[in-house]
């Protein structure tokens, strides 16, 4: 929750746009802009770490602010959806749908883990994620089934 509340402090700082990718744990920030609307960190200390709100949302708020958050969710919903079409498509081939439907599956597994850990920056989530993914996209893209007889 104190990571939370820092996370929800910076975001109130630059609601737009964000405090600036990457900078959520950088020390002693110059932040420049008029707060509360566009308030950015243009110096200070960079860090490398990998700490964290526990949450990629609200990490996602404090770097990116509204605009990154749209964004992000604009991509997930949109794979979802895809894969979704692309289930009822298949519906007669259990291979081609079981496909769909497990990438549907991991793609709601990490939105909910997002919400208690940065998932999604996680390369251990996102790295099966984006290849099963990809895997069911780029076949559903090329796949031409069999005329049945």
């Amino acid at each position: 929750v104190m990571f939370w509340t820092f996370e929800l402090r910076r975001f109130s700082q630059s609601p737009i746009f964000g405090i600036g990718f990457g900078r959520y744990n950088d020390s002693s920030l110059e932040l420049a802009g008029v707060e509360g609307f566009v308030y950015m960190a243009f110096g200070g200390k960079k860090v490398f770490s990998v700490g964290n709100a526990h949450n990629s949302y609200l990490h996602t708020l404090c770097e990116t602010g509204l605009l990154g958050l749209a964004l992000l969710l604009w991509l997930w919903s949109s794979v979802y959806i895809r894969l979704q079409a692309a289930a009822r498509e298949y519906q007669d081939w259990k291979d081609m749908h079981s496909l769909m439907m497990a990438a549907q599956g991991m793609v709601v597994f990490a939105l909910f883990s997002a919400l208690t850990a940065h998932a999604l920056a996680a390369p251990s989530l996102m790295l099966p994620l984006t290849v099963v993914v990809g895997v069911a996209l780029a076949a559903q893209r090329s796949f031409v089934p069999l005329p049945r007889p």
